[in-house]
């Protein structure tokens, strides 16, 4: 009982014996249905043996009886005939009038059930009646091999049902010493599994020459369970190696977030962000803040006719010339495709005209094998100064209207304010 009650515990056992037992109770109805329908069948057929017998050994007696027409002495017998605790009812059949196996004389009851079963045995050649074969018809009593069944019933259902549940038992602690013992080691083995303490194996039986599906199970897991302890015990280097990774990527999308990708200057939003601070600290300082902006000549051109990776490389090539010729303090910035902006703090207007001199022939010298020889790349440069308490934008609106001048005026030249055109250029 000790060893029913540990195995009993589980879930998984529960539920097994259960439907075992659903199983195996299932089977033993039918296999008592079975056994009843049998024993039913064998009760019949003594039943029908025994008649037969009293058939034939009251046979010379009715026959002379009827011989004689001793009629009382006939119903005498019929009646002694089914005292017989097998024989309910026994009737004398013959022709009579015209109809055949009429009932001359009978004894005893008729059967409840509307089954008939029986024995009908011919006791008289016919000579002694006119020559009408004369029957004798006795029909057994069923209730008794009905009753023999129905007392036999509960010894059979008793020794089957404590049979099914003995072998279900069995059944189940045979499953469970194969299957369900080796789930519950695995189960518990998780259950108390800690990557970061030291790694515990699940044991497998050494003697076990072949090793089966749950014996391959328990490696897996033991395998895996290895597996995780070595990677728990490595992940603080990694995760301390990811932040390193994950700060060095953040600097670099910020970076990135303020790099115009193809030039390597700033972008629009990195410009205009140093456009703010650079107008605030002028106004602080009281310097002038001067602003250009520069556009490629025919650049379309240069993507229509030598494709987009030439108009590329001269807009990089055309970029580190033009950061080439700027202060430190300065800052250029790619505002949309081949336009270019330029922040020059503290300069005047000598220096503003310089300054696009400067960027107008650097420009100029770059080469460009697809170019050929007699092709330049030119630009148009319109410059100006941030005026005090003037927003950033309306100087750089002011910046591109001259810009579009100097377009409009044939291109490959700068423009700035009237008042802003130095008297002698150096």
């Amino acid at each position: 009982m000790a060893i029913t009650s540990s195995f009993l515990k589980g879930k998984l056992s529960k539920d097994l014996l259960y439907r075992i037992l659903l199983i195996s109770g299932i089977c033993s109805v039918i296999s008592i249905s079975i056994q009843l329908i049998i024993e039913y069948e064998y009760e019949k057929r003594i039943l029908d043996i025994n008649i037969e017998e009293v058939a034939h050994s009251y046979k010379d007696i009715l026959n002379l009886q009827i011989y004689d027409f001793n009629d009382p002495a006939l119903q005498e017998t019929l009646d002694s005939i089914v005292n017989f605790e097998s024989i309910s009812r026994a009737r004398i059949k013959t022709k009579i009038d015209g109809v055949e196996n009429a009932i001359k004389m009978e004894s005893g009851e008729h059967p409840i059930n509307n089954e008939t079963f029986g024995f009908g045995l011919i006791i008289s050649d016919g000579y002694n009646n006119f020559g009408n074969p004369i029957l004798l018809e006795l029909v057994a009593n069923l209730s008794i091999a009905e009753n023999k069944v129905v007392d036999k019933l509960f010894l059979i259902v008793f020794s089957q049902g404590i049979k099914t549940f003995i072998v279900s038992l069995f059944i189940l602690l045979f499953i469970h010493q194969l299957v369900i013992r080796h789930i519950q080691e695995i189960s518990n083995w998780f259950a108390l599994y800690d990557p970061t303490s030291p790694f515990t194996p699940l044991k497998i039986n050494p003697k076990s020459k072949k090793n089966n599906e749950l014996d391959n199970l328990k490696i897996s897991v033991n395998e895996m369970g290895k597996q995780i302890y070595q990677h728990a015990s490595s992940l603080e280097n990694i995760v301390a190696q990811r932040t390193e990774e994950l700060e060095k990527s953040k600097s670099e999308l910020e970076k990135l977030a303020f790099t115009d990708h193809l030039t390597g200057i700033a972008n629009r939003n990195a410009f205009f962000k140093q456009a703010d601070e650079e107008l605030g600290r002028a106004r602080r300082l009281s310097y002038v803040l001067g602003l250009m902006m520069l556009d490629l000549d025919n650049f379309k051109s240069i993507n229509d006719n030598y494709g987009h990776d030439a108009g590329d490389e001269v807009l990089k090539v055309i970029s580190k010339a033009m950061n080439d010729c700027l202060r430190k303090q300065d800052t250029l910035g790619r505002i949309g495709g081949e336009e270019f902006a330029v922040i020059v703090p503290g300069t005047d207007k000598v220096g503003m005209h310089r300054l696009a001199k400067r960027l107008q022939a650097s420009i100029e010298l770059q080469k460009f094998s697809f170019l050929g020889e007699n092709k330049k790349v030119t630009v148009s440069i319109g410059y100006t100064k941030v005026n005090q308490n003037e927003l950033f934008k309306s100087a750089l609106k002011r910046a591109d209207e001259h810009l579009y001048t100097a377009k409009n005026n044939g291109r490959n030249q700068f423009i700035t304010d009237k008042e802003f055109v130095p008297s002698i250029v150096g």
